[in-house]
């Protein structure tokens, strides 16, 4: 994402981006039932910072979620499934959408409660490429 967006900002631009970090490292069971697009183990918010020094940006601010705007985020997106597989009128697809929506929240609560976490940053893509010589 960020190399995508260090590609359309001019210099002098800033960057908004958001993304998950890992608040302790995952329990390896989580990391299964989550499966792929899901930050590596060892990402935690600084290595999110960082990240834009691959493309030449400055990190100016950062800021996380705090624990009730996650829970708030997470209860949201379980309440929506859920009422969404509700909705479905065949009857084997809700009973298994359903069940998907139970097993996601509660892995949340299980473990993403206390392991996971959003961060957002705000990059700046400098004007000139500037060295710093000790």
């Amino acid at each position: 994402m960020l190399q995508q967006l260090s590609q359309r900002v001019r210099p002098g631009g800033l960057i908004v981006a958001g993304d998950l970090y890992w608040r302790k490292e995952p329990d390896p069971e989580y990391l299964q039932f989550l499966g792929h697009g899901f930050p590596p183990s060892g990402t935690d918010h600084a290595a999110l910072g960082r990240s834009g020094e691959i493309f030449q940006l400055t990190p100016l601010y950062s800021a996380r979620s705090n624990q009730d705007e996650w829970d708030d985020f997470e209860g949201c997106f379980a309440f929506r499934r859920y009422a969404q597989a509700l909705s479905n009128p065949d009857p084997s697809e809700r009973e298994n959408e359903i069940a998907k929506s139970r097993r996601w929240y509660d892995a949340y609560l299980r473990w993403g409660h206390s392991t996971m976490g959003f961060g957002y940053f705000v990059f700046l893509k400098p004007e000139t490429s500037v060295v710093l010589a000790v």
